[in-house]
């Protein structure tokens, strides 16, 4: 999956301030394999996920696609997800229902808005999830909704 950060900044009002980060790498992924432990979330979940690294302003942006063959995709980054928008147990498990039954397409920010995840269409079984975050220093960006929504979009073309 490779997304058009340039193009999507800009839909969102970012203007030409979205582009790649030049201190990480560009894409990193995990799988489900044979050889991780089976307890590891990656095989519970039967799952994948990759790690698109971007900047935005002077933020660094993680787009992550998120796969599970079973279950709801975004529960297998839902440590990752409290983390970076400090939410305490109660709040995380509200964001998570909502995130997890939320229509494909639909942008579900976490209080303080420096995550969003985005459900994507799927043709089978299965669930499939765009995770934007800002990481755990982020500063809050009333934006990020809206990028959410561009980088899902071309997830689906």
């Amino acid at each position: 999956m490779k997304y058009d950060i340039a193009a999507a900044g800009k839909a969102a009002g970012y203007g030409d301030r979205a582009g790649t980060s030049p201190d990480e790498p560009a894409a990193t992924g995990e799988f489900d394999s044979p050889s991780d432990s089976p307890d590891s979330p990656i095989r519970q979940f039967h799952g994948s996920v990759l790690d698109c690294v971007y900047r935005i302003n002077s933020q660094t942006l993680h787009a992550y696609t998120v796969g599970a063959g079973k279950d709801a995709a975004v529960g297998l980054l839902a440590p990752r997800v409290q983390t970076d928008a400090k939410l305490s147990t109660t709040h995380m498990q509200t964001w998570l229902d909502k995130a997890t039954k939320a229509e494909p397409g639909l942008p579900v920010p976490t209080p303080g808005n420096t995550v969003v995840s985005v459900r994507l269409p799927v043709a089978g079984p299965g669930d499939m999830a765009l995770i934007v975050s800002l990481g755990d220093n982020a500063k809050a960006d009333p934006q990020l909704e809206h990028l959410a929504k561009e980088l899902a979009g071309q997830a689906r073309t």
